[in-house]
Parts: structure tokens; C-alpha cells; sequence
């Protein structure tokens, strides 16, 4: 939700973009099972599966690190802080520090 959030910011379709990764999600992983299905069929290995599925799986990693550009934050500056001169306390006026024990 927080990268859809981020990519619909002020567009008002958070929900259909939400509802549309979902489904794009699910079909994803329908997908996965119906080609790993194929994979073992017809290499009657399990680990070829595997490998083809974590391949697959390397490829969409890849192609969401470097093919999708989120938009960044907009900088805008807060409300300006007026220096404070430094005073030390032990020169203040009237400070005249007493002993604890006398």
C-alpha cells in the first residue's frame, strides 16, 4: 500500500491502482503455479522448476529496481528559525552561584 500510495499521491485513484496491483499479484502467482507445472512436466525435475520460478523471480526483482522511477518526496521548506544568540549562563546578570556546603 505505501508504494502505490506514493506513486497515486494527489490522483485520487488510490483504490483502483490498489485493486489493479492486487490483481496483477494474484494472476502473477496463478501463473507461477501453471508454469511450474509445465517446467516439471516436461523436465521431470523438481529443482529445474525451482530455478526456472526463482529465475522468474530474479527478473522481476530486477526490473522493479532499475524499470520503475518513484516520484520523490516534494521539498518544500519549513518555517524559518530565528537564530538564538549563545549566552553563557555563568556570566548572566545577578548569577552569583552559592556553594552547596558552606
Amino acid at each position: 500500500p505505501i508504494v502505490v500510495a506514493k506513486m497515486t499521491a494527489s490522483s485520487g485513484r488510490f483504490g483502483f491502482a490498489y485493486g489493479f496491483v492486487g490483481s496483477c499479484w494474484r494472476m502473477g502467482h496463478a501463473f507461477s503455479y501453471l508454469l511450474a507445472e509445465v517446467v516439471l512436466e516436461s523436465s521431470g525435475s523438481y529443482q529445474v522448476a525451482f530455478m526456472t520460478l526463482g529465475l522468474c523471480g530474479c527478473v522481476a526483482a530486477m526490473l522493479l529496481i532499475f524499470g520503475i522511477k518513484m516520484p520523490s518526496r516534494p521539498t518544500t521548506p519549513g518555517p524559518a528559525v530565528p537564530a538564538v544568540p549563545a549566552v553563557d549562563v555563568a556570566d548572566a546578570p545577578g548569577d552569583e552561584r552559592q556553594p552547596l556546603l558552606s
